[in-house]
């Protein structure tokens, strides 16, 4: 295919047709114009599937993100439901013991606070 256009651009100046040899080149270079956005655009095709690909696996890192948080605030929850059964266990304690200190006998009996760990 080049020697084709090698040889018809011999031709052309060697038979002083620069008319011709002109409308050659001129074809030649929106050949290569052409080529040249052919490029471009299958280029820009790539990064767009790339910059796709990323924001998909920064969706899926986020998703995974917000279910580590999620079960990370169900035990903070757990944890605090515990805390506050716990403090209203010893409140009861206390009072109870008061009510018993008021009452003469001085000593905290043996009580669990709570039932489970």
């Amino acid at each position: 295919m080049l020697r084709f256009f090698r040889q018809l651009r011999q031709n052309l100046l060697t038979e002083n047709r620069v008319s011709k040899y002109l409308l050659y080149a001129i074809g030649e270079v929106v050949l290569v114009v052409v080529g040249i956005l052919i490029a471009l655009q299958i280029n820009n095709w790539n990064e767009a599937k790339i910059k796709r690909a990323e924001i998909e696996l920064n969706l899926a890192n986020l998703a995974d993100a917000i279910k580590k948080d999620d079960e990370l605030l169900v035990e903070i929850e757990i944890n605090n439901e515990f805390r506050y059964e716990s403090l209203q266990q010893l409140l009861k304690l206390i009072r109870s013991d008061t009510a018993g200190a008021n009452a003469g006998s001085g000593k905290l009996k043996n009580q669990r606070i709570w039932n489970s760990a």
